[in-house]
């Protein structure tokens, strides 16, 4: 599993959608293997298909054959769906990928986001709750 770790710091999330990842062979040996980050990634809207982007694959070690670590990827999804997310843009809002992971039937699945930036003082205030939070469980 791949996580987005300062998602929930950097982001407010408003809602959530899970999609289906298209993958070259040797992405899922390395994914598979543990490598890979979406710390920069986000997704884009073109022509009524959802991609993500910036999302970092390394080459696996083990495979003859190579790719493009930072193509664009296309996410599967319903039209329902991809309309709410055509909307929701129309707003400035922000899709980021949370996580990605395995589902029990072997497909890669990716959690998106529909997420609003913070501002600096929001998160001054997120990093003062959560200590005042710690210090009282004490």
């Amino acid at each position: 599993m791949i996580a987005n770790r300062k998602i929930n710091f950097d982001y407010n999330i408003l809602n959530k959608w899970e999609a289906g990842l298209v993958l070259l062979g040797t992405e899922v040996n390395s994914i598979r293997s543990g490598m890979g980050s979406i710390a920069n990634a986000f997704a884009s809207i073109d022509n009524n298909e959802v991609f993500l982007i910036n999302m970092n694959i390394p080459k696996c070690k083990f495979s003859i054959l190579s790719h493009n670590e930072t193509r664009r990827r296309k996410l599967l999804l319903n039209r329902k769906e991809i309309n709410k997310m055509i909307k929701s843009k129309e707003k400035h809002y922000t899709l980021i990928p949370e996580k990605i992971y395995e589902n029990k039937r072997g497909f890669f699945k990716v959690t998106i986001a529909l997420c609003e930036g913070r501002k600096k003082f929001d998160k001054r205030r997120a990093i003062k709750e959560r200590e005042l939070k710690r210090d009282s469980s004490f």
